[in-house]
């Protein structure tokens, strides 16, 4: 199956420019993250038009991801920008990799920590963030066993190993 990705710039007075690249879905990611970084170092606005909320880790001052979403059974478009994703989640957007690493997600192969969600991987990335560690005592019981469970090792080596996969560019 292809996926295309269509890039397109606009500056004051000129018309769209439109490019369309076709590349397997599978690399779909890979490419939006590529052309992101394109963007940046010719520091050049980037607009991505996404439904994946993988790609809210390639936000930056030069790149806003367009992320559609569904509330209440309409779809909508909302504008991801740093601020934005410091409001919502209370992180960088680069600590997003972080966060998936801790939770996992199966249509990535991304395992993840047993007894991890979003909500207490947000929270441990957060107080990491914060400089406070790991502090298990301020977390539910559940994140506790996970913990002693897996070892405090092993939901480092799921951050550094996993965040591998987690990163797309």
């Amino acid at each position: 199956m292809k996926t295309k990705i269509k890039a397109s710039r606009r500056s004051m007075g000129m018309n769209y420019a439109i490019r369309e690249v076709t590349v397997p879905a599978a690399a779909a990611k890979k490419a939006a993250a590529a052309k992101a970084a394109a963007c940046a170092a010719r520091s050049d606005d980037c607009f991505l038009a996404t439904g994946d909320r993988d790609s809210l880790q390639l936000v930056s001052e030069s790149t806003t991801v367009l992320l559609a979403v569904t509330a209440m059974g309409r779809s909508k478009t909302v504008t991801m920008d740093t601020d934005a994703i410091q409001e919502k989640y209370g992180l960088a957007p680069k600590q997003l990799i972080e966060v998936k690493s801790l939770m996992g997600d199966a249509s990535d192969n991304i395992p993840g920590v047993k007894g991890i969600g979003e909500k207490t991987a947000l929270s441990l990335v957060q107080a990491v963030a914060e400089g406070g560690g790991l502090q298990v005592e301020g977390h539910s019981h559940l994140v506790r066993l996970a913990l002693l469970e897996q070892g405090e090792q092993n939901v480092q080596k799921a951050i550094d190993g996993v965040g591998e996969l987690a990163t797309l560019c």
